[in-house]
């Protein structure tokens, strides 16, 4: 009697553990939401996903939403292709493997840090608008056919990025999108996927040069400070020997007519107007030795 006290509580607890995994576990849905997920991580690294509907269980009766195909398998081969309406199937004969929507998804894509050929390092966003062609070759081709197709695009994209200058993509950003389409079909058309349209977008605010040409650029302006103030330098000096050649000239020219005390005093006054006048406007010096 002892021995089945015992024993109890531990029957107990694995009756407990087996009515909850087993009898009280929530209802799984048959058609889950189809979701899509783009955003960075802490590292500034690219994150998107494309995350694809979980497979129902074959309970006999099956009813396929508008737009949508099912792939059946039967006995572990490719059976038939399920169209929008009510379908019979044998349960634990025939196997669903894949959904597919036909109708055109847009995903949102984040590339990594990009480098174009004059060494501009940009971050990068964009949208793929895909749509599914040939849902027996979705299915079997690839494993995640969609998922493969955004890396593709991200590939495509830095690829084509280092071939062309931080000016050129600007001018040529139609043609860049249109370059990235048709690389992408070239691949997609094999696993049942079409890229119906390609943008690429970026911010002005993203765009950072890297660290040896922000040092480069501060180095230029310096420079162009220095050579600036030198000659700033050189225009001063040059006017203050113009200047002091222009008084010595007056004053032999005084000397030379006797000393007049009007001739000097209008002179002295000439000369006083003149340097100011030429040292802020730069002009001609021209004095009167005349008398009025």
């Amino acid at each position: 009697m002892a021995m089945l006290l015992k024993r109890l509580p531990l029957r107990s607890a694995a009756a407990a553990a087996i009515e909850s995994r087993f009898f009280l576990r929530p209802a799984v849905p048959l058609i889950p939401i189809r979701k899509y997920r783009s955003d960075r991580s802490p590292d500034d690294l690219p994150f998107s996903k494309y995350e694809q509907q979980r497979l129902p269980i074959n309970w006999g009766v099956l009813i396929v939403q508008e737009k949508e195909v099912y792939v059946v398998e039967r006995l572990g081969k490719y059976h038939r292709t399920l169209d929008s309406g009510i379908h019979f199937l044998i349960p634990f004969v025939d196997r669903i493997a894949g959904v597919h929507s036909l109708r055109e998804m847009v995903i949102p894509i984040s590339c990594p840090s990009a480098i174009t050929r004059d060494y501009v390092s940009i971050l990068l966003d964009g949208a793929v608008s895909v749509k599914i062609i040939d849902p027996i070759l979705a299915s079997y081709r690839m494993k995640n056919p969609i998922n493969t197709l955004i890396r593709l695009a991200e590939e495509i994209t830095i690829s084509e990025l280092q071939k062309i200058t931080f000016d050129k993509m600007f001018e040529e950003r139609d043609a860049l999108n249109e370059k990235i389409m048709r690389a992408i079909n070239e691949v997609a058309s094999d696993w049942g996927l079409k890229c119906l349209h390609f943008d690429i977008s970026f911010d002005i605010g993203d765009i950072s040069p890297p660290p040896e040409v922000m040092q480069a650029g501060i180095e230029s302006r310096k420079r162009a400070q220095v050579l600036e103030s030198e000659g700033e330098a050189e225009a001063i000096l040059n006017t203050a020997k113009a200047i002091a050649q222009s008084l010595e000239i007056l004053s032999q020219t005084i000397n030379a007519q006797g000393g007049a005390e009007e001739t000097r005093q209008r002179v002295l006054e000439q000369c006083v107007q003149a340097m100011v006048h030429t040292a802020k406007a730069g002009t001609k010096l021209a004095i009167n030795f005349c008398g009025s």
